[in-house]
């Protein structure tokens, strides 16, 4: 179990009203993306499922781990995302005249998700402590 954000079109995330994202709005943005493909394995010869894509372009996953999209119920989401990844969520939304959505119901803004991505970054400048002789408290 992990948390999930969501690409929705609809005014309040809590509600039982379905998000209005068609399938062929969801095959359109996947097409149209260099960095976007869907999920298929070699030697798999399933008619392809438009359910699933995998993000291609990620800066830091390789072929074992890349993100995942998920389109279900009109809406799309995905699981564990980083900053990168919320960048990419957010102007898939954009496209698509819809917003993005994490399980709480709060929504992510590239303000928020720059904020994320500050807190996340490591600091370079650390002052590592010289030590002291034992009986030194200061």
């Amino acid at each position: 179990m992990g948390y999930e954000v969501h690409i929705v079109r609809k005014n309040d995330f809590e509600s039982d009203e379905d998000s209005n994202i068609t399938m062929e709005e969801w095959q359109q943005l996947v097409e149209s993306s260099r960095e976007l493909t869907w999920e298929q394995f070699d030697g798999d010869d399933k008619p392809l499922d438009y359910k699933y894509c995998y993000w291609l372009a990620h800066p830091e996953q390789d072929d074992s781990n890349r993100p995942w999209f998920d389109f279900y119920a009109g809406s799309i989401s995905t699981k564990w995302t980083d900053p990168a990844c919320l960048k990419l969520l957010l102007r898939m939304a954009e496209q698509l005249h819809a917003k993005l959505v994490g399980d709480e119901g709060e929504v992510y803004t590239l303000k928020e998700i720059e904020a994320l991505e500050a807190y996340h970054q490591k600091p370079t400048d650390i002052a590592i402590p010289q030590k002291k002789p034992f009986w030194k408290f200061w």
